[in-house]
């Protein structure tokens, strides 16, 4: 007995009919999107950082030691800083001229023996102090202002002569500031202690402030000729 062949045939239309479908009916498989990588945050900062980070600086060493370790040197001190002195005031000023004491004839004038070249000539030469004048021989305090003097500037000391206008006086006597690099300017001491006044000559000025500020001083406290008595100058 023969098989029935309709069954199959209509099942191969099918499938051909099937297969026959618009492309455009298909459903297409999408495919993955590329991913975009970026760097992480955190790895970019910290990769500018490691850039700009400046290298450790080097530290010196000195010498290995015995035990074979190299210590570092210590930092330079810093140069000191020597501020510069105020000149004094009792100093010896620049330009005098030395002489050696010796006689002292009063308060205010005294004999010296001039050892180095100047205005007054070398060998022996009567000084008369400027700006300043004590008691006569016949006058109160004269002993009192004389041993003063020989105090400040005794026999055999070495004085510097310090010349104003005027080189000499009417009797011939030099006229100079005695100056003393113990005592200062001789001439100022004598009127700080009471034992001289202020004497300014009229062309020799070149003291005058400081030794009129210490005759109004020694008056004001009654010092010397300024007192009632010479003897101790109180």
């Amino acid at each position: 007995m023969s098989r029935p062949v309709l069954p199959a045939v209509v099942a191969v239309l099918a499938l051909a009919a099937a297969c026959a479908q618009p492309a455009d009916r298909l459903t297409p498989t999408p495919l993955a999107q590329p991913v975009e990588v970026t760097e992480s945050p955190t790895t970019s900062a910290a990769t500018d950082e490691a850039t700009t980070e400046p290298a450790p600086a080097t530290i010196a060493t000195d010498t290995p030691t015995d035990d074979g370790l190299a210590r570092p040197l210590a930092p330079p001190s810093p140069t000191a800083t020597v501020e510069p002195s105020l000149p004094d005031p009792d100093a010896v000023p620049a330009g005098t001229q030395e002489a050696i004491v010796t006689w002292i004839i009063d308060g205010d004038t005294i004999d010296v023996e001039v050892t180095e070249p100047g205005d007054v000539p070398f060998g022996d030469q009567r000084i008369r102090l400027l700006e300043i004048d004590t008691p006569e021989r016949d006058e109160d305090c004269y002993e009192t202002a004389t041993d003063l003097l020989a105090e400040l500037i005794p026999v055999g000391s070495t004085v510097y002569l310090e010349r104003d206008t005027e080189d000499l006086d009417p009797n011939g006597r030099y006229l100079r500031y005695v100056w003393s690099e113990a005592e200062g300017l001789v001439n100022l001491d004598m009127v700080a202690e009471g034992m001289a006044a202020a004497f300014v000559f009229p062309l020799n000025r070149l003291h005058e402030v400081e030794v009129e500020t210490a005759e109004a001083n020694a008056q004001d406290l009654g010092l010397g000729i300024w007192g009632s008595y010479c003897e101790g100058r109180p």
